[in-house]
């Protein structure tokens, strides 16, 4: 009996016991909400009237961790409440004014170590422009550095261009930009050039002139045009199929150029010229290019249609010549420029004996020329031009007398005293008072003609 009471006594004491423990810990844990609470309210009481007063401050409560007050660290255990869930969020939004947002961003970076890419691009930007240093460049996104580039000045542009290399989206705003932003550009393609790489820069000239408006591409067409010209055509000979496709596609007559250059000539082609009335195109791309006996003869049987290839195929048979099967054919089909492309022929012929073959010595050559002026007792004004001292010492010693125009033209343009005295003594009789004013332009041309003026009226 006394056993058992005294056990039922010991049962009861330890209920007690772990009552109390369990209402004592109940009261701390009311008393630590109450605090944490009354903490977190002060915080949110508090934290307003800090950042009001300065937002450095109130972004270092919130950041910083650990600090050396055991109280003050103790009440920003309860930051990820108040802070990191309201504030982060408060600085992303308009109330926020600018300024102070730098100062939360600054405390980020120093404290959290956050990265500035993971801020939307709109507040990268913002804080980039609010600190303009470079250093920071590396740490911000992509789009973000592209709309940076477009705000900034072009000194800075050019240390973007450093950072980052020649991006299609820079090239986006450079080519229809101003001169000094064009000239960034051309910066760029003379390192380039003197790596031997400049071609390399036309696909992402491509994607850049693509992102902007139908408008704005016909300016940036013309600008890149104008940049390959600059550098030469033969800079640019590595061009693939859809680069030359997209160069034609751009209209541009530089670009259109660079095409027939490099990819040469087909009937699509042709016909595209002279469709738009590029004989201008035309001209310059066959001052550079031949073309195949199948395009050649395809344009001469267009001149029928289009009377501006006359003087296109005259210029560039005199100069490139024409397949005798070709001009067989010019005359069973009884073409309306014949006798104009044979002329052409000739020429070509009389341009080849002055010139010379590579592979005859220079007394052959001029036996060969000698031959043909006996022969055929003429040369034509257009080969006459051409003529050296010795290739008219023989026209002259044939009997042939220079076209008049073409007497003006050596006499101003020669530069060989020998051969002026020479045109003076053979052609002294063609010598007019007009061409005796041009001569009195040059004195040392004057003087020859004096003496050999002096000369005859000794005689």
């Amino acid at each position: 009996m006394a056993t058992t009471l005294k056990h039922r006594t010991a049962t009861v004491l330890k209920n007690a016991g772990n009552f109390c423990k369990e209402v004592f810990i109940s009261i701390l844990m009311i008393l630590y909400v109450i605090v944490a609470l009354s903490a977190t309210l002060v915080l949110f009481l508090l934290m307003p009237t800090i950042y009001m007063v300065s937002a450095k401050t109130a972004a270092k409560l919130i950041y910083k961790r650990p600090w050396d007050n055991k109280v003050v660290n103790a009440l920003l255990k309860l930051m990820p409440l108040c802070g990191l869930i309201f504030w982060d969020k408060f600085i992303l939004t308009r109330a926020c004014p600018k300024r102070k947002r730098i100062a939360f961003i600054d405390a980020q970076q120093k404290y959290e170590h956050q990265e500035l890419v993971d801020l939307p691009v709109k507040y990268q930007v913002e804080y980039w422009l609010a600190k303009r240093n470079l250093g920071l460049l590396k740490q911000l996104s992509r789009n973000a550095v592209t709309q940076l580039f477009e705000q900034v000045s072009v000194a800075e542009k050019a240390d973007f261009i450093k950072a980052f290399g020649l991006r299609p989206e820079f090239i986006k705003s450079l080519i229809i930009g101003s001169y000094d932003e064009l000239n960034l550009i051309y910066t760029v393609g003379n390192d380039l050039n003197r790596r031997n790489q400049l071609d390399s820069i036309l696909p992402d000239c491509f994607k850049a002139i693509q992102m902007l408006d139908w408008n704005e591409q016909l300016n940036a067409w013309l600008n890149l045009g104008n940049f390959v010209k600059a550098f030469g055509f033969d800079k640019f000979k590595y061009l693939n199929k859809e680069a030359t496709n997209v160069l034609w596609i751009s209209g541009d007559e530089n670009l259109r150029l660079l095409v027939l250059l490099s990819d040469g000539f087909n009937i699509p082609r042709l016909s595209n010229i002279l469709h738009s009335g590029l004989y201008d195109l035309l001209r310059k791309a066959l001052c550079h290019r031949t073309l195949s006996t199948e395009h050649l003869e395809w344009l001469i049987e267009q001149q029928k249609d289009v009377k501006k290839l006359d003087n296109i195929l005259i210029e560039y048979i005199s100069s490139n010549g024409l397949h005798m099967s070709s001009l067989q054919k010019v005359y069973k089909s009884n073409h309306p420029l014949k006798d104009k492309l044979q002329r052409a022929v000739d020429i070509y012929e009389e341009n080849c004996l002055i010139k010379g073959f590579s592979d005859c010595t220079p007394e052959k050559n001029l036996d060969y020329w000698k031959t043909y002026v006996l022969q055929n007792k003429s040369v034509l004004p257009e080969s006459q031009r051409k003529m050296n001292m010795e290739h008219f010492l023989i026209f002259s010693e044939a009997g042939l007398k220079l076209d008049s125009d073409t007497l003006e033209y050596l006499l101003v343009n020669v530069r060989l005293r020998n051969y002026i005295s020479l045109l003076l003594e053979k052609e002294w009789d063609s010598i007019t008072p007009h061409l005796v004013s041009l001569l009195k332009a040059t004195p040392w041309k004057y003087t020859l003609y004096m003496k050999e003026k002096e000369k005859r009226s000794e005689k």
